[in-house]
């Protein structure tokens, strides 16, 4: 019983840290709703492959750069929340619209 109550203590604080980054996520996500817009240029776009014991995950890393009054800006972040996982297709998918694209939104908090 000495052991259990360590082991599974690990587990509760592993849950409440994920349950933390979600809750931040959803709620950036939605304050993200009222900021204010303006447009990007894509300067770098690609699918990313990582390697684990647990087999391949993919994701789309971006770099853009905008302009907000004159000053110039730029950001690599895709999406509040957005992270790899081991669905291909839905990554390329993401990467083949925004290959697409010839501007993008970009969603700033002043």
């Amino acid at each position: 019983m000495i052991f259990f109550v360590p082991f599974i203590s690990i587990f509760f604080a592993v849950g409440f840290w994920l349950l933390f980054k979600g809750i931040k996520s959803y709620s950036l996500g939605k304050q993200s709703l009222r900021w204010s817009e303006t447009i990007g240029t894509l300067s770098a776009c690609e699918l990313k492959e990582d390697y684990d014991s647990d087999g391949n995950t993919w994701r789309v890393d971006v770099d853009y750069q905008y302009s907000v009054s004159g000053v110039e800006y730029s950001g690599s972040r895709l999406a509040f929340g957005y992270s790899g996982s081991s669905n291909k297709e839905e990554h390329s998918s993401i990467l083949k619209k925004l290959k697409s694209a010839e501007t993008v939104i970009i969603k700033y908090d002043r």
